[in-house]
Formats: C-alpha cells, structure tokens, sequence
C-alpha cells in the first residue's frame, strides 16, 4: 500500500514539473523514461519475486554438460518411479494372502517330489523283480540243459559197453559235421546266456541272434526266441513289442518246443504291460488249460487272479 502511494506521489510530482517549467517534448519523453525507471527500481527493491521456470528438465533450468544433465534427469525420474511405487505397496491382508498362495505352492510341489519318489523306487522294484525272474528262469534253464548234456552222453557209454567198436580212423567228415554243427550252435546260445546273467543285455541278444540266423531250424532256435523275448522285456528300457514279437515266433514257429509253456505265459504278460488286457487274458487262459500240469500253467492261472480285471 505505501509502495502505491508513493508512486502516485511521483507521478504526480514529476507531471506538475513538466507543465509548471513547460519543457519541450524531448525533454518530456525523458522524465516519463526516468519516472518509468524509478517506479520499476523502487518496486524491485521494495518487495523482490523469484520468478520459476516451468520446466522440469534441468537440461532447460542448467544449460550446461548435456551428459551431467541427462544422468541428473535419469536419476529423478528414477526418483519419481519409486514414489510413485509406494502408492501400489500391497495391504498387510493382500500380503498376507500372497504368502497363502506361496505355502500352497510349497506344498504342491513337496507332495510332487514325493510322488515321483515313490514311482521310481516302484520302478526299481519292478526292474529288479524282472531280473530276478529273468535269472530264475535262466538258472533253471542252465540246469536243464546240464542234465540234457548228461543224457546225451548215455547212448555212447551204453554203446561202448555192448562191445560196439568205432574205429576213429574210419569216421569220415560227414558224420562229423552234424556234431560240429551243434557244438557251434550251442557255443552261441551259451555266450547269449552268459551276457544275460552278467546283464549285458544287447550282446545277449546279437549271441542269441547269431543262432537264429546260422540255425534257424536248430537245436537252441526256440530256447533262443524265447529268451531274446524274456531280455526285452526285463532290460531297462523295456521293449514289449520286440519281446511279443520273439515270443509269439516260440509259440507259432516251434510248437512242439518244451519252451512253448513258458514262452504262452510269458507272451500273456507281455499283452497285458502293453496295455492290451484282453488278449493277456485270452493267452493265459489258454496256457491255464492247456498245460495245468506244468508250473506255467499254474503261474498263468495265479497270474490272472491277481492281475487281469478286464
């Protein structure tokens, strides 16, 4: 209010001046500039205003290093993104639920270890369960083929002791062949069951393999089939259809086989882990009746109590 009232007093003043001493125009244009000049300076002095920029970029308030000024910018606005963050922070309750979801998930994941824990010792179980059967069989097989290679050689004691002389130097190469072949033969079929019982799973079966295909009309072709099929289907990695395969060329290809037994039940098995339940059933039914008196029989007939529900 003072401030106005003392610049009306100098206009005033400086007016009355000009008309009382009648000064010439250019001298009247100089006092109004000084008269300007005095009220702007006296109204700085009197009460002084910061004027701001309204610019928010101090590349525009600084004008200086443009690198200094883009870090300083990129600093506020990091400033400004973490403000304006505070506003999303969760409530105590949506924490509170959020570590709800967590520990579910825990526990979700607890109970997926566990499951998986117990289908591999299941799978180990079965896998070794596999081989046991697999070297029961095969056992029992070495012992058979023992007391076969026993009874084999009465013929020629028996012969002996009738006073049947074989002179060696009248033997000629035709009678010979036959006896090689089958040593061959059986030298094959042995390897294939020696790789079995060290679990040497694939050299077994090129073993057993070179019997079929030097013998296929031999001696040890179906006892070789058949074991060929109990490998794919106990090794590891089971492949079922291989061991089918093998197992149904015993029973088609060889049926007056003493493995035929073995080879049906085995063969009813293999349908039923491939998911075919109807035709496992069908296969150890027929082994159920057609041989009772053997031991498959009777497994394939215990086989279908605890297992087939189809």
């Amino acid at each position: 209010m003072g401030m106005n009232l003392r610049l009306d007093s100098m206009k005033r003043l400086t007016r009355a001046s000009i008309l009382a001493l009648g000064l010439n125009p250019s001298i009247k244009r100089g006092l109004c500039c000084l008269l300007a000049l005095s009220s702007v300076t006296t109204y700085a002095a009197s009460s002084p205003v910061a004027v701001e920029s309204l610019s928010t970029s101090l590349s525009d308030r600084y004008p200086g290093d443009s690198q200094d000024n883009t870090i300083a910018n990129d600093v506020i606005e990091a400033e400004v993104v973490a403000i304006e963050k505070t506003d999303d922070k969760l409530s105590p309750m949506d924490l509170q639920y959020q570590m709800q979801v967590l520990q579910q998930e825990v526990m979700n994941l607890r109970g997926l270890v566990e499951a998986l824990g117990y289908e591999l010792k299941r799978s180990k179980a079965v896998q070794d369960d596999r081989y046991l059967e697999l070297d029961r069989r095969l056992q029992s097989q070495m012992g058979s083929s023992a007391l076969s290679d026993v009874r084999d050689s009465v013929p020629a004691s028996e012969g002996e002791a009738g006073g049947i002389a074989v002179d060696a130097n009248k033997v000629d190469s035709e009678n010979l062949q036959p006896t090689k072949g089958i040593e061959d033969e059986k030298i094959y079929y042995d390897r294939g069951l020696s790789a079995i019982q060290s679990r040497q799973y694939e050299q077994a079966v090129a073993s057993l393999r070179s019997v079929i295909e030097h013998y296929p009309e031999g001696t040890y072709a179906a006892n070789a089939y058949y074991w060929i099929g109990e490998v794919h289907a106990a090794k590891p990695d089971p492949d079922y259809e291989s061991a089918r395969q093998a197992l149904v060329q015993v029973v088609t290809g060889f049926p007056m086989s003493n493995k035929v037994p073995d080879a049906g039940f085995k063969l009813g098995k293999v349908y039923h882990l491939m998911g075919d339940c109807q035709r496992a059933k069908e296969t150890l039914q027929s082994v159920a009746t057609d041989f009772s008196d053997k031991s498959a029989g009777k497994l394939a007939d215990k086989y279908l109590t605890d297992q087939i529900d189809c």
